[in-house]
């Protein structure tokens, strides 16, 4: 008897475990957010996989995305983990289900038959740079001159070491090269490109020193303030003396 009680008690033990187990997976299933093709649409608009990619998926630098019909975890790791010159985008710049949304809206497009990529546009005697830009990609989001204007407007000089650290520890949403995508020395090269063309920028205007800002009411006049009301009041009193005299 006291062996059947003790062998129920085990079987309700398991039981619970059992449904506790279900009931976390099933809240786990209904917690995750469906995919949102229209979200996807926006997304792909907002992001820089249409600059490779092609605006409707179409294909541009890189291949066709349109009419996909690979899984979400087929897109998610060559975005984290990639191969050949897809580089690397970190969650914080394109999450998972960002990538689950987009991949919707590119299953509802046809797919694309008969892609050829482009073919760069480099003519004998130009810089090596300038190939090495069109071969590893930049020129999708930087076009023929390279990653040149984000060092002109932050008035950085475009050195070796300067690009490295772009490509290996990107800001904002660039993503990421690694040394097998672009090495070191390929980066110098377009280090050498770009500075090529830094030199030739027009240096930028410096901005014109702000006027002092008039005093708030009930406040002290600055010094400069009271220096002019003085000397106005001299000049305004030595021209009333002379007056006076010649009176």
């Amino acid at each position: 008897m006291f062996g059947n009680t003790f062998s129920r008690l085990i079987a309700l033990a398991v039981l619970a475990g059992l449904a506790l187990v279900l009931s976390v997976d099933l809240g786990a299933t209904a917690a995750a957010p469906p995919n949102d093709a229209a979200k996807g649409k926006e997304l792909w608009a907002a992001s820089l996989c249409r600059r490779c990619h092609g605006e409707q998926g179409q294909g541009a630098f890189a291949g066709p995305r349109a009419g996909d019909t690979r899984t979400a975890e087929q897109w998610i790791t060559p975005v984290r983990t990639p191969r050949a010159m897809m580089p690397a985008f970190a969650a914080d710049k394109v999450s998972d289900q960002d990538i689950r949304d987009m991949l919707d809206y590119m299953k509802t497009l046809p797919a694309v038959t008969g892609w050829t990529p482009p073919q760069p546009a480099v003519q004998p005697g130009d810089h090596p740079g300038k190939l090495l830009v069109a071969q590893k990609r930049c020129i999708a989001c930087h076009g023929e001159t390279g990653p040149l204007t984000p060092f002109v407007n932050t008035g950085r000089t475009p050195t070796k070491e300067a690009v490295i650290t772009e490509l290996r520890t990107p800001r904002n949403m660039m993503p990421r090269f690694s040394p097998t995508q672009v090495s070191d020395d390929e980066a110098g090269v377009i280090a050498d490109f770009l500075l090529t063309q830094f030199r030739d920028q027009p240096a930028k205007p410096k901005p014109a020193a702000p006027a002092p800002a008039l005093p708030k009411t009930g406040a002290p006049l600055p010094f400069v303030y009271v220096g002019a009301l003085g000397a106005v009041l001299a000049t305004l009193g030595f021209a009333v003396r002379r007056a006076l005299r010649g009176a």
